[in-house]
């Protein structure tokens, strides 16, 4: 997070790397991660989900029923053969860039790490998935009149509020943090 500043002597740095931040956000990360599988394994396990039966949490809105997703969402790529592996690589990649964020990221803000550790959790568990099953287990259901939201999963929930915290961030909380590090000596750093 180099940046040039006005000065020719100096160069703008963000916060250093917190490697005590860094592992408590991924811990964080692991716990969704496993609050994600426990969900899943759960769903697997139901005797009423697995024989095509579902578990009504509020009538007409929201339910609990099994599907198994071979696509990413709304079943995209699904009936490709090849799209499994395109998906499996996709999230490899996807973790990584979120992991490498999530430690780069872990001197800033703690909202920005916490981000991070949300995107990674969710790839990571539908990740895990993909490897271990082909698919995705899906089961949140929701239900508004003829509407029908396609059926999801934690770690979908957790993507989604990722990215919806990320570009929070971005849109009302970044260019304040990156100019309050432009106005603070401790992030300049002297050429020589």
């Amino acid at each position: 997070m180099k940046k040039k500043n006005n000065n020719n002597n100096t160069k703008l740095r963000g916060p250093k790397i917190s490697p005590g931040a860094s592992l408590g956000f991924i811990l964080l990360a692991l716990a969704f991660i496993g609050l994600d599988q426990w969900s899943k394994y759960w769903v697997i396990t139901d005797s009423v989900l697995q024989e095509g039966g579902q578990h009504v949490l509020i009538d007409g809105f929201l339910n609990f029923r099994y599907t198994f997703n071979t696509g990413a969402a709304w079943s995209f790529l699904a009936e490709k053969s090849w799209g499994i592996y395109l998906l499996t690589g996709i999230s490899v990649i996807a973790s990584l860039v979120f992991l490498v964020f999530l430690i780069r990221s872990s001197g800033w803000p703690k909202f920005l790490p916490f981000t991070f550790s949300l995107l990674l959790a969710g790839t990571v568990g539908n990740l895990i998935d993909r490897i271990r099953l082909g698919g995705v287990i899906d089961f949140v259901d929701v239900v508004f009149g003829d509407w029908h939201f396609p059926t999801f999963n934690v770690a979908d929930s957790l993507i989604v509020v990722g990215m919806i915290f990320l570009l929070i961030y971005i849109l009302f909380f970044e260019e304040k943090h990156r100019n309050s590090f432009m106005t603070d000596e401790r992030y300049r750093v002297r050429r020589i």
